[in-house]
């Protein structure tokens, strides 16, 4: 049997996320454990054709979704890390597409919005 060498890596850890590691049997298991978070009730944000806020920075977040309506008749585009968003760049969403933040895309800075149709809705 081949002996098997895990590397560690730092990871990043979102706010009220634990990770611990336990050992059975010789084998280390690595467990996340989530703080219940109370979610904020649903809200909407009304995206220009400038860059403007969609959601303010919040070193508290824990998680987010986002949904264009259907009733969209243009495509958004998001800049997650706080800075302007810009037409063609950043997440984008057509109407009735969704985006949920992960591990790999976790934010808490604020969020900026663009569309080159204002009025449009998330």
């Amino acid at each position: 049997m081949n002996d098997v060498t895990f590397q560690k890596q730092e990871v990043f850890t979102p706010p009220g996320v634990t990770i611990a590691t336990e050992e059975v049997g010789g084998v280390h298991f690595q467990i996340v454990l989530l703080r219940k978070a109370s979610p904020l009730p649903p809200n909407s944000a009304t995206v220009g054709d400038s860059s403007g806020s969609v959601l303010p920075a919040n070193p508290e977040r824990q998680g987010l979704y986002l949904k264009a309506p259907v009733e969209n008749t243009d495509t958004i585009f998001l800049s997650i890390d706080g800075s302007d968003a810009q037409l063609d760049k950043g997440l984008s969403f057509g109407p009735g597409e969704a985006w949920s933040m992960e591990a790999h895309t976790f934010t808490a800075d604020e969020i900026k919005g663009i569309s080159r149709t204002a009025g449009q809705k998330l």
